[in-house]
């Protein structure tokens, strides 16, 4: 039985499901599901101008970033290069990742774009969200059980480029127009 295409035009514009998180798309293409959503934290920068007579006059801007968890239902060699990107790759005998560095190294080295998007509309450009520099940024968490044996939950920020346009130093974010 057919869909009647007013219906089959309706899911056509449904624009939820899992989402695809894709690191390096321009060259790599790494796409990881998360599990649950994504909650991008925008972090506004702002340092406050006071006046004595008056109080606060202004802000100004001083610096933003974007902070978010990725949980991933997955243990990969690919998933372990993203989580620990400073990490020795290991060959013998198993593939792998090591863990551990001296103190520092900048963790800027490996920064990565990302793209963030549901996975239905991979093939649209017009619901996403374009990370330019984006690093893991604290501990991540490594659960096993005895219904999912590997579940990784990693902090991630995303810092300025300096390469990118004042305005986009950070992020893109593409939506569709109202409809």
């Amino acid at each position: 039985m057919a869909l009647d295409s007013n219906l089959q035009s309706a899911l056509a514009r449904i624009r939820q499901g899992p989402v695809e998180v894709v690191f390096d798309p321009d060259s790599a293409d790494v796409a990881i599901f998360a599990e649950g959503p994504v909650e991008l934290n925008f972090e506004r920068g702002l340092e406050e101008a006071t006046i004595d007579h008056i109080g606060l006059y202004n802000m100004f801007t001083g610096g933003d970033g974007i902070t978010f968890d990725l949980t991933v239902p997955e243990l990969s060699n690919d998933v372990l290069a993203y989580i620990f990107p400073d990490g020795t790759s290991l060959a013998s005998p198993y593939v792998g990742r090591g863990f551990g560095r001296a103190a520092g190294l900048s963790m800027r080295t490996y920064a990565k774009k990302v793209q963030i998007r549901p996975w239905q509309t991979r093939g649209d450009g017009d619901l996403q969200v374009i990370l330019h520099a984006v690093i893991p940024a604290g501990p991540p968490t490594l659960s096993q059980g005895k219904t999912e044996p590997y579940r990784w939950t990693i902090p991630f920020r995303a810092l300025p480029d300096a390469t990118q346009a004042d305005g986009t130093l950070v992020a893109q974010i593409f939506a569709p127009a109202r409809t």
